[in-house]
């Protein structure tokens, strides 16, 4: 049976899994209620030059799926609320004042059995806007469908895989 706190854990292990492929990456805080727009924070060296290595502050939603990227050939698909709520998350987080010099971006984190790829949401377009028929809340055993709108991202448009 699925619960909410089995599916946490599951994020749980896949963020812990991200990390620890990583190095540059370290872990700030894992957010595991039902209430937060975004799964975990993090901290990234970014890219390197002679004279300054930016630090990125990743505010980053995760999703697991027990299939495999193959079943699913146009890309991943991302509900646009939950793409709305990262990015508002980063608007507020640049709106701080202690955060003036931070870089801060928002990030989708997606896990499929063979594979694992992080999304930039800056560069998400909207291009391929669908509405589709799916469950209220895959946490648990729900089975009321409804339709919400989601956005079909290709793998290729990922920042990193693995």
């Amino acid at each position: 049976m699925n619960t909410f706190e089995n599916y946490i854990n599951i994020e749980a292990e896949t963020i812990n899994e991200f990390i620890k492929q990583h190095h540059p990456i370290t872990l700030n805080e894992v957010k595991n209620d039902s209430f937060s727009r975004y799964d975990f924070t993090f901290y990234s060296a970014g890219t390197p030059n002679e004279h300054y290595t930016p630090v990125l502050d990743g505010i980053c939603e995760v999703k697991t799926r027990k299939n495999s990227s193959t079943d699913y050939p146009e890309g991943i698909m991302i509900e646009l609320d939950k793409l709305n709520a990262v990015a508002k998350a980063v608007a507020d987080e640049k709106d701080e004042f202690h955060n003036i010099n931070k870089t801060i971006k928002g990030f989708f984190l997606f896990k499929y059995v063979d594979k694992m790829m992080l999304f930039d949401i800056e560069t998400i377009t909207t291009d391929n806007l669908q509405f589709r028929k799916l469950p209220k809340q895959t946490a648990t055993n729900n089975n009321e469908w409804v339709t919400k709108a989601v956005l079909i991202i290709p793998y290729d448009d990922a920042v990193l895989t693995i």
